[in-house]
């Protein structure tokens, strides 16, 4: 449990932290519009980057089970070598979890220099030892947040909710001083409702069968407990998410697949991710493991609904992240508010916004989100001074940390430049 009990900031404070926020948003205000996607709409082919490039395509190590994919948009001013670098390392980093254990790792960049990049090492299936591919659909977990945290800020911009709006104006819910509680509140885990999932009663009834209904996790959220007054804290609950997605079902009249569908994933062409649960997964689902048990069909999708039901490709990640903080989909003001973030008590991800975090990687100003999900890892990172962008995940549940990927894939961007 991740608690943080503090008294309301001071005025330098929130300055302080708001200046902050504003110096990340400027940075990412000036990347200008995703890179344009192939032609195809997919953003990604089966090629290789130097088969984008008519040369004679390398790739990482032979003798590991692993694919790649580049595509024939953005910009190549680094020069094929460069570009042919970044894969091989990102090769490397993949191939170097696997060697420590992990089933499968997918992992993705896209920079300014190169076209996308995607990397496979691994299997997604131990049974059959099937290859991973980029192709390959993968569970997010609380990727999701971010997802739902956008399609929150896009409805704002329509007019139909108001973050600073207290959660009684749009739904009726057993939350005590729901008049109190602000819709921003939940988007960034300052509302003092209780997770549903320290909740044993979830625990005790899950299975991969049971369909759950959101007012099911909200209660089970609230019989916990509060875990302090509105704003007056910081705890990380997924119960702010599901109620998030109820608030846009309510105001849009959509179910919250319908509602992300057509405001979020059409809109920023992600035509490889799905949200499970409600959406029938199309392609190849990659098995999800713990060492020695398959979680795959553990639980439903529905356990974790707009808090993290989605399925991705990781190169569908890599273009969301794009899409969301480099791209248009926001306004300027929407992801300004996004990074007005507040502290938190895990000195591993020390600051939070509505649906991202900032994470302390050691590698510059990062900004993302991780996730997991009975039998995935996931994590997807900006790093803000270069404009990197570096996804990943793993079918195995926290064998290594969410954002060790990230980072060392971020280093080996940097260790590829330079050699």
């Amino acid at each position: 449990m991740r608690r943080l009990l503090m008294p309301a900031p001071t005025q330098r404070e929130r300055a302080a932290l708001h200046l902050h926020a504003l110096v990340v948003a400027a940075s990412l205000g000036g990347c200008g519009e995703a890179a344009p996607e192939a032609a195809d709409g997919s953003g990604s082919t089966s090629s290789t980057v130097s088969e984008a490039t008519g040369d004679t395509p390398t790739s990482g190590d032979s003798s590991s089970d692993s694919s790649s994919s580049g595509s024939s948009d953005g910009d190549t001013t680094g020069g094929l070598t460069d570009c042919e670098s970044i894969q091989a390392a990102l090769q490397d980093v993949a191939d170097a979890h696997v060697e420590a254990g992990v089933v499968g790792l997918v992992l993705a960049a896209r920079t300014p220099q190169c076209p996308p990049i995607a990397v496979a090492s691994g299997v997604a299936e131990l049974a059959s030892e099937a290859p991973l591919t980029v192709d390959h659909r993968l569970r997010i977990g609380s990727v999701t947040k971010t997802v739902t945290a956008a399609l929150l800020l896009r409805l704002q911009e329509d007019g139909l909710v108001d973050l600073d709006a207290p959660i009684s104006d749009y739904v009726d819910t057993p939350v005590p001083k729901a008049d109190e509680i602000s819709v921003r509140q939940l988007l960034n885990h300052t509302s003092g409702i209780a997770n549903y999932l320290n909740s044993p009663n979830f625990f005790d009834i899950a299975d991969g069968v049971r369909v759950w209904e959101p007012a099911e996790l909200v209660q089970l959220g609230v019989d916990l407990g509060p875990v302090f007054d509105p704003g007056q804290g910081w705890e990380y609950s997924n119960t702010n998410y599901i109620i998030a997605g109820l608030i846009a079902e309510a105001v849009t009249g959509q179910t919250f697949g319908q509602a992300v569908r057509a405001t979020i994933l059409d809109p920023a062409g992600l035509d490889e991710t799905y949200f499970d649960g409600e959406e029938t997964v199309e392609g190849e689902l990659a098995h999800g493991y713990i060492p020695g048990e398959d979680l795959t069909f553990s639980h439903h999708p529905s356990a974790a609904w707009a808090a993290g039901a989605m399925v991705m490709t990781v190169g569908d990640l890599a273009k969301w992240t794009d899409a969301l903080l480099r791209g248009s989909l926001l306004s300027d003001a929407s992801k300004e508010e996004m990074l007005d973030v507040v502290a938190t008590d895990n000195p591993e991800t020390p600051y939070y916004g509505l649906g991202v975090e900032m994470p302390s990687l050691d590698v510059g100003a990062v900004v993302g989100h991780g996730g997991l999900f009975p039998g995935y890892t996931a994590a997807m990172g900006l790093r803000v001074d270069s404009d990197d962008v570096v996804v990943a995940i793993s079918n195995t549940f926290g064998y290594f940390y969410q954002w060790d990927a990230v980072k060392y894939g971020l280093l080996a961007l940097d260790e590829a430049r330079s050699s």
